[in-house]
């Protein structure tokens, strides 16, 4: 199955409204709920800077980033391991190990997740 028609199959099992949220859709819904007190631009400073970057620099200092009840981004170290050339399955290569970040989901999120009707 193409990456297209799966990524399509998956966004109808997950309901409607689904799909990704991008940064200026983001903004956008932040500043429908908070109303005239500030300015699109000023919202987009606040996300970008205050969150985004300071997210950003804790994660490459290898800090968790946790908002209780939603979510900790947690960053790991993945291990060094044994792989295949998918053009050349004979030939074994050595993938070197990496930093990765995985999500955690908080338990308020997750009720919130699986209470939802399908």
């Amino acid at each position: 199955m193409a990456k297209k028609e799966k990524a399509k199959k998956e966004t109808k099992q997950m309901g409607e409204g689904c799909g990704k949220v991008g940064i200026k859709e983001f903004i956008d819904l932040v500043a429908e709920r908070i109303g005239n007190d500030m300015t699109k631009k000023d919202i987009e400073a606040v996300v970008r800077v205050a969150i985004l970057d300071v997210m950003f620099d804790s994660l490459v200092k290898r800090r968790e980033v946790g908002f209780t009840g939603l979510f900790s981004l947690v960053p790991k170290l993945r291990a060094a391991r044994q792989g295949r050339n998918p053009q050349k399955p004979e030939e074994t290569i050595t993938i070197p190990e990496k930093w990765t970040v995985t999500l955690k989901m908080g338990k308020d999120l997750k009720e919130q997740i699986n209470s939802r009707k399908k």
